[in-house]
């Protein structure tokens, strides 16, 4: 395991202990009849008031900022064919990028046909594309 093996996995342990602690601050509270989120919470966590962060303006931020993660997502994922290649009892992943969004679907319903085949036939078919 290198350093940068080990940063990733602290990280990684440390993302998924949030929730976990939070939980059990909302637990303790909970038990002692507090309320779960406080004022303070809220402005701890989101920057603003619970009547600020239901308010129409931030609401429409958000909705307007998920709406443009969505169309970036699909923009970056159609363009690409993941592939698992299992090769005497291994697996290989890669990723392959086509700037042709048809071009990408030609291959990708190429690849879904020879399902079974054996690399050599596979890297023995002749193609041909028309722009």
């Amino acid at each position: 395991m290198n350093l940068g093996d080990y940063l990733i996995w602290e990280a990684t342990n440390g993302l998924l202990l949030i929730p976990g602690v939070i939980g059990l601050v909302m637990l303790a509270r909970r038990l002692r009849r507090q309320p779960a989120f406080t004022e303070r919470d809220w402005l701890f966590l989101f920057g603003h008031s619970r009547k600020e962060l239901f308010s129409l303006r931030l609401v429409l931020r958000f909705a307007a900022l998920w709406l443009l993660v969505v169309i970036v997502g699909l923009g970056i994922s159609f363009n690409r064919i993941l592939m698992v290649i299992e090769h005497e009892n291994d697996r290989y992943v890669g990723c392959v990028p086509f700037d042709n969004y048809f071009f990408c679907c030609m291959i990708l319903t190429l690849l879904e046909d020879c399902h079974s085949r054996s690399l050599r036939e596979i890297g023995e078919l002749e193609l041909f594309y028309d722009r």
